[in-house]
């Protein structure tokens, strides 16, 4: 971890502690509902068991899925943060998420990647249904190290995110193709088309058919190669458009993104508030709203 991630755990540790024991003050309670696994359980099994507790609807707006995605296991009363590493912050984190025991989930806004960003929930989530604290960059590419350098915890959280998101129906039905090769144009049809239902970006089901054995390894560097070169034409147009829009006087949206704030934080603090085990300075700390936008926040 760099000084920047380090930095984030122990404010999100912080803030995980004082949320618990207002809750506990104010007789809100955060018992656990959903059970501990161990690494020996199938994560496939264990992702269809939860799924319809834990995933929400589908929407293919990555960033709404994702807000539903935290606010689904906040009724399992799993508290999920996230944060924006501003372009003036000094020290930026260096991990896309975290789980803190005994409750607590972490991500870093991926601004490039709400998929990326959707991906890391499901594989913290994996971390809470174990209950092991690991910290390690969430990237799908790793995969294909599983023989190398990951350790059981992050191979299994990797393979419970993965069919977590992609459920077991499409699950079923990449098991049901042998193989993925120039016969049938490597899937790219299939695969975009769950990627497209499922928010889980087509590298990650590529790399899942590697591990699999059902594509070539020189296919899967193939199919990597142009994803990756797309995402980097994808960005250059961005930039580019960017500058143009600067060059003509065009204003584009100036202020950093707000990092989405989960119902269950809201309503801990709205119910210590009313409760009296906090004042109206804390509570709009925490809400980031002014003293005077008060009354009408507190019943949105």
């Amino acid at each position: 971890l760099n000084l920047g991630s380090r930095q984030r755990v122990r404010e999100f540790e912080d803030l995980k502690t004082r949320l618990n024991t207002i809750s506990k003050m104010s007789d809100v309670t955060l018992k656990r509902k959903l059970p501990i696994y161990n690494e020996h359980s199938n994560p496939r099994d264990v992702a269809f068991a939860v799924r319809n507790k834990v995933l929400p609807d589908f929407t293919s707006v990555k960033r709404d899925f994702l807000k539903n995605f935290i606010n689904k296991l906040g009724e399992q009363n799993v508290i999920v943060f996230e944060f924006v590493d501003t372009s003036n912050r000094k020290e930026k984190a260096n991990v896309d998420g975290f789980y803190l025991s005994p409750n607590a989930i972490v991500l870093k806004r991926r601004q490039d990647s709400f998929s990326r960003e959707i991906f890391t929930l499901a594989h913290e989530l994996g971390h809470y249904l174990l209950n092991k604290e690991e910290i390690e960059e969430v990237d799908v590419v790793a995969f294909t190290r599983q023989d190398a350098s990951l350790s059981v915890v992050e191979n299994w959280c990797n393979a419970f995110a993965f069919y977590l998101l992609i459920g077991q129906d499409n699950a079923t039905l990449l098991d049901s193709i042998s193989r993925f090769d120039g016969s049938n144009d490597y899937g790219h049809d299939l695969v975009k088309q769950i990627s497209e239902t499922t928010n889980i970006s087509r590298l990650a089901i590529f790399t899942n058919l590697l591990l699999q054995r059902k594509l070539s390894y020189d296919a899967y560097q193939n199919i990597k190669d142009e994803i990756l070169e797309e995402l980097r034409e994808r960005d250059a147009r961005k930039a580019l458009q960017k500058e143009l829009d600067k060059q003509n006087g065009i204003k584009t949206q100036g202020r950093n993104p707000q990092p989405i704030q989960a119902d269950i934080v809201k309503d801990i603090f709205s119910v210590a508030l009313s409760s009296g085990v906090i004042g109206e300075q804390e509570y709009c700390k925490a809400m980031k709203i002014k003293p005077s936008e008060i009354n009408a926040f507190r019943y949105l």
